[in-house]
């Protein structure tokens, strides 16, 4: 008899598929965590914002390697898409930025099988220069922005201004 798959989060009830949920709640909708909270207690559920903000933290945690390894990839590409967009974020003084990184060509399945598109968000809070710079590294290549004064002069980096990111 095989082993069962070991579950994302050890010793807690949060299945794979719930987890997805409340991710792609928080993130593709724009559903904070105290809506989800609420939504849960309407169906008669109890699971607090707190420990989904655990859950959400240490899915990512598991995460990073595919991350860092998509992240390496899309650095090998001949042209990148960037931008950059502010984020009202509770409890924060000042704005927050998610920088998105994406591919600006369909990737070849024999660079990355099963991976046509890549989209990376950087949460950044700046909108700094020091941002992409960071995120870019050693990056050669075009990148495709919007024209933000952020982008410029970045090391090695030809920036294309085409319709924007």
């Amino acid at each position: 008899m095989e082993p069962s798959p070991q579950s994302l989060i050890p010793k807690s009830f949060a299945t794979e598929s719930l987890l997805a949920n409340i991710i792609l709640g928080k993130y593709q909708y724009a559903m904070p965590l105290y809506r989800q909270e609420s939504l849960f207690t309407q169906s008669g559920i109890e699971l607090s914002r707190t420990t989904m903000a655990r859950w959400v933290i240490q899915a990512s945690e598991k995460f990073a390697p595919l991350y860092v390894a998509l992240k390496e990839h899309l650095l090998q590409l001949v042209v990148v898409q960037a931008d950059e967009t502010p984020l009202n974020v509770l409890k924060e003084e000042k704005k927050c930025y998610m920088w998105l990184y994406c591919s600006g060509v369909d990737s070849s399945e024999a660079a990355l099988p099963n991976v046509k598109n890549i989209a990376l968000y950087d949460y950044q809070n700046s909108c700094a220069r020091a941002c992409p710079v960071d995120f870019l590294g050693d990056y050669s290549g075009y990148l495709q922005t919007d024209g933000y004064a952020a982008y410029d002069g970045l090391h090695q980096v030809t920036n294309v201004w085409g319709g924007g990111a």
